[in-house]
């Protein structure tokens, strides 16, 4: 079963910290695909969340919902703030409906909302290697990792987005990059000749001097940079995603970047 996991809201009761406000980094997860919620003024009352997860739950499995947080503090170490966990099968119709889950510990006390409904499109996976290559001498590359990516195709199958990356480890002369996917909303997809342009937003965390790197790439199955992608084959399944970009902000800003994708879609959009 293909689920959309919304999360809608927090609302905040009660902040220890003086001015009842609150620097907070929630961990959001479900089924193993997390997402991070932000906010350095975090104030009593209601806050829009506003992040979806899109996961496939096989009938004999269950659906697994996990929040979990910190309150930053600069002058001391941080303070955990209250978390949950909520299982569903398919005994409970894995969870499809709203929930408002409380939480409470001497740090805060919130309610949180999160909807489960029926995905309205397709999830598939594309399962394949994917080769990174930077223009930077201590990471040039080529490194090659297998990769598995989620795809959501919306019912018209006129739209695609990033479900989920796992984060990709490769390692450079000078260290471990851990390469992790961090956003770019939705992307355009053609099913009669199988292009795609897809937004894909990476974030480096680097073994280098310096703050950590983004590279905000766009993958096609046309050309980018000196590479250049396939569009999808509905006899093989086989697709090619290509991207390249220059880097912004840490120790790679102004470098430039390249990932090419190479596999296959589980099922056919």
């Amino acid at each position: 079963m293909d689920l959309e996991v919304h999360f809608r809201r927090i609302a905040v009761s009660k902040i220890s910290d003086p001015g009842s406000n609150a620097e907070v980094e929630f961990t959001l997860a479900a089924n193993g695909q997390t997402q991070k919620f932000v906010d350095n003024d975090l104030r009593i009352g209601i806050t829009p969340i506003n992040r979806t997860f899109l996961v496939r739950v096989p009938p004999a499995s269950t659906l697994n919902i996990a929040v979990g947080g910190v309150e930053k503090d600069v002058s001391s170490a941080d303070d955990p703030l209250p978390g949950f966990v909520r299982r569903f099968g398919a005994a409970n119709n894995f969870g499809v409906g709203v929930h408002s889950i409380p939480a409470s510990n001497t740090h805060m006390t919130y309610l949180m909302d999160f909807e489960v409904r029926p995905a309205p499109g397709l999830l598939t996976s594309l399962i394949g290697t994917a080769t990174l290559t930077t223009t930077d001498d201590r990471a040039r590359g080529p490194f090659t990792t297998n990769i598995t990516m989620e795809l959501f195709f919306n019912d018209p199958r006129t739209e695609v987005s990033i479900s989920s990356i796992p984060p990709v480890t490769v390692q450079t002369g000078n260290g471990p990059v851990t390469v992790t996917h961090t956003g770019g909303g939705n992307g355009t997809f053609d099913k009669n000749t199988g292009t795609v342009r897809l937004p894909a937003d990476l974030h480096f965390d680097l073994p280098f001097p310096g703050s950590d790197s983004n590279l905000p790439l766009t993958l096609t199955t046309g050309r980018a940079g000196g590479l250049i992608g396939t569009p999808l084959n509905r006899t093989t399944s086989g697709i090619r995603l290509v991207g390249a970009a220059t880097f912004t902000g840490g120790t790679l800003a102004g470098k430039e970047g390249t990932l090419a994708i190479d596999g296959e879609l589980t099922e056919l959009p």
